[in-house]
């Protein structure tokens, strides 16, 4: 059995259809987490990260954002060996794009996250092998399947 090192999850605001809509591409058979990153297992990348865990903000409201105080990288918790890496979707950066687009933000979010993550895991000297994480993340996010989930997804759409 596979040990996922990506976990994630969505808070949602307030509840509509695009706080719904946004759930199929990070979970289920079209979802970027479920259908490609959940087959990179914690255990390849070294034993001091377990789970990185995407925290997607869904439509929160401003006054909701600023009382979170929410950092781009949290502290790195070392009983659990995580790291969350939270996430802001709203209107703008996501809602109003078509779906190629959509995921295109999606992938790039979480290569330039990684891009953070490692330098959190240098900072900590943590034993993590963190270029490969990045590469096979990488290698994953612009691979066929990829394309495929997006193809399944505007297909789904159109139909």
């Amino acid at each position: 059995m596979i040990d996922n090192i990506y976990g994630c999850t969505a808070f949602l605001g307030k509840a509509n259809n695009n706080s719904e809509e946004f759930c199929h591409y990070i979970w289920h058979e079209k979802g970027v987490f479920d259908a490609l990153l959940k087959g990179l297992d914690k255990d390849i990348y070294g034993p001091d990260l377990e789970i990185i865990l995407f925290y997607f903000f869904v439509n929160a409201k401003e006054h909701e954002l600023a009382h979170m105080k929410l950092k781009e990288i949290e502290n790195y918790i070392q009983s659990e060996k995580s790291i969350g890496i939270n996430v802001i979707i709203n209107q703008e950066n996501f809602f109003h794009k078509n779906i190629e687009d959509r995921y295109e933000f999606l992938k790039d979010c979480i290569i330039s996250r990684l891009e953070l993550l490692a330098s959190v895991i240098k900072k900590k000297n943590l034993d993590v092998k963190m270029e490969c994480l990045k590469e096979d993340t990488i290698e994953l996010l612009n691979s066929q399947k990829f394309q495929e989930i997006i193809i399944a997804q505007k297909s789904k759409q159109n139909g």
